[in-house]
């Protein structure tokens, strides 16, 4: 195969679990069991040791060490000593056993299941890369939705990656793979630079993704509940009215009507309840995805505002408070006392 499009040379591996599934478009994967340990890892010499070292250059008959400058290298566990690069001295080196202890912290006690479905290291041991399989390999699923179903984990010892971990819909097997991993917008992105006490912050790194995992499980567990509870059409509208009640309730108001806006409002949502983006308007979910839409990129971030105003309420401003808001209201059920009172106020307007 042209190593051109792959990068795997004589001294990387790329390590899958044992099964059909998991093999590689290249065919230079090594299949290590039923699934990816850090004995492995290590066994294969994923983990060289990232060596720095000073840099000098032949002047005019002279040897002369570039001070502001350092060279990298990978000191593999039988002794070699491979280049890498030469960086700035700020530089600061991200060893792949920090990558890996970031990913393990990142699983630890989250009610998910998780795979690593491929690990290696690519470009003569340049970069590093850790493919997990969130759920399946296609993605989660919460009432038909798709969601991201894998997290990379990568970095590099050339200056041309972070270390980043990040929502893909692909599995890195190769450099061409991660390459195309890591363009386009993520759910989920984040970055640790080669720089100041990068060890540390990979270590913080893991933390703050163990705690997005836990709360995209416990996501996962609410949004289902609120898919399984059904709701009839003909009370879509009440449980709507039921958020605006609570408002008013909490301003020390008690409505005797709904004015015209809050009226197009709660009609507006429960309208795309039934027939939004994949809406049928049978569940609670459906009634969830209604007013995310309103206040997305519906009337409720203004019906003549701009697409770039609609964008920023919608996630910095006034929309962005009223989906917590009524997802809150729904996680919680406060629609069940909320419903009748809306019921009588509608009755009313």
């Amino acid at each position: 195969t042209n190593i051109m499009s792959h990068e795997i040379t004589n001294i990387d591996s790329v390590l899958v679990p044992n099964h059909s599934k998991y093999a590689a478009w290249h065919g230079l994967e090594t299949r290590v069991g039923d699934s990816i340990h850090l004995a492995d890892v290590e066994e294969h010499g994923l983990h060289p040791q990232i060596v720095e070292g000073t840099v000098t250059a032949g002047i005019a008959g002279q040897q002369v060490t570039l001070k502001d400058y350092k060279s990298l290298c990978a000191l593999t566990r039988e002794g070699d000593l491979h280049p890498l690069h030469i960086s700035g001295n700020r530089y600061s080196v991200i060893q792949n056993r920090d990558v890996w202890k970031a990913m393990s912290t990142a699983f630890q006690g989250v009610d998910m299941d998780y795979k690593l479905t491929c690990v290696g290291t690519l470009c003569g041991l340049r970069r590093y890369f850790i493919s997990v399989e969130v759920g399946d390999a296609n993605g989660f699923s919460v009432n038909g939705d798709k969601f991201h179903g894998n997290i990379n984990f990568v970095t590099s010892h050339d200056g041309s990656l972070a270390f980043r971990a990040y929502d893909s819909m692909i599995r890195i097997v190769c450099n061409n793979t991660l390459n195309w991993s890591v363009e386009g917008e993520k759910n989920l992105d984040f970055k640790v630079y080669h720089k100041g006490d990068a060890k540390v912050a990979c270590n913080k790194l893991g933390t703050y993704l163990n705690d997005v995992l836990k709360g995209r499980s416990i996501f996962t567990e609410k949004m289902e509940e609120l898919a399984a509870f059904q709701v009839r059409d003909a009370d879509i509208e009440a449980v709507v009215g039921g958020y605006f009640i609570n408002k008013a309730f909490d301003r020390g108001e008690k409505l005797e009507t709904f004015s015209t806006r809050t009226l197009n409002q709660v009609q507006g949502i429960a309208d795309l309840a039934r027939h939004g983006r994949g809406n049928q308007g049978r569940n609670m979910y459906d009634v969830l995805n209604g007013a995310t839409e309103f206040w997305t990129s519906g009337e409720g971030v203004g019906k003549t505002t701009t697409q770039g105003r609609k964008a920023f309420s919608s996630e910095f401003g006034t929309g962005a408070d009223r989906k917590q808001e009524f997802s809150r209201y729904l996680i919680k059920g406060d629609y069940e006392p909320a419903a009748d009172e809306a019921q009588r106020v509608l009755n009313a307007t």
